[in-house]
This record gives C-alpha cells, sequence and structure tokens, in this order.
C-alpha cells in the first residue's frame, strides 16, 4: 500500500462499512428473511473475515502504547509516510500531497498527509483520536 494508497484503503474499509449497514438494515426489515443478494453476502462475509482479521494481528502486536506506535509506525512506513523528527523544522519539507508522521517519546504518532492541491494560507483540518488503558 502506498502513501496515496491509505485515503483508498480507508475508503474502502468505509464503503464496507456503509454495505454492512445496508444488509443489517435490509435484514431487519425483512423480519430476519434473508432478501440480500448470496453473493453479496458471501462477500461481505470474506470483507469483514478480512478486516476482523487484520485488526486482531494489530491488536496482538500492539499490547501497550509504546508497541501500538511501533505498528502504527511499521504501517505507515509501509504506506510511503515520510517519518519527520520533532527537534527540527518541518518547513521546506512538507510538499503538496506528501505523506508524514512524527512520534513523541515513543509512545505518541501524529500522522498527516498534506492535500495535492494545497497552498500556503488556505488552512487545514484536523482529526484526533485518543486511547487509553483500563487498569
Amino acid at each position: 500500500m502506498l502513501c496515496n494508497d491509505f485515503t483508498d484503503a480507508e475508503s474502502k474499509d468505509r464503503t464496507l462499512q456503509q454495505r454492512v449497514r445496508r444488509l443489517h438494515s435490509k435484514l431487519q426489515s425483512s423480519g430476519g428473511g434473508s432478501t440480500v443478494n448470496p453473493t453479496t453476502e458471501k462477500e461481505l462475509d470474506v470483507n469483514i473475515t478480512t478486516l476482523a482479521s487484520r485488526a486482531c494481528h494489530f491488536l496482538t502486536q500492539s499490547t501497550d502504547a509504546f508497541l501500538a506506535v511501533k505498528s502504527c509506525s511499521d504501517i505507515l512506513n509501509d504506506s510511503g509516510f515520510v517519518k519527520l523528527s520533532k527537534r527540527e523544522p518541518f518547513a521546506g519539507k512538507l510538499l503538496p500531497g506528501g505523506c508524514y508522521y512524527y512520534t513523541i517519546n515513543h509512545s505518541t504518532i501524529v500522522a498527516f498527509t498534506v492535500g495535492a492541491k494545497y497552498l500556503a494560507g488556505n488552512g487545514f483540518k484536523i482529526i484526533g483520536a485518543h486511547t487509553g488503558t483500563f487498569l
């Protein structure tokens, strides 16, 4: 998977989630009887199984924050993201269409892409997530 394909993979996952919701809705509205094309159901089962398998592998490899950052770093590297150093200014290193990430204390990861049509001064959007552990 390449950097630009990363958003394609996310888009495919989102599409799969929408298809699952539609399938679930159809099954509920039909009173439990299957009105869905069997081929579509098999396709969804295979895609869901693949997605679940990937998620389980990730979770198995990421049992704490440090290992999760390592797993994410490996995925981002394999996807063509460029690792930046927080110790050096990013000025002049970020290019339109680029994919980047950096880590903080090996326990936090920040990944971002720069839009291919980005022009300085146009602003940007941020999406964030946080996970925690229950002790």
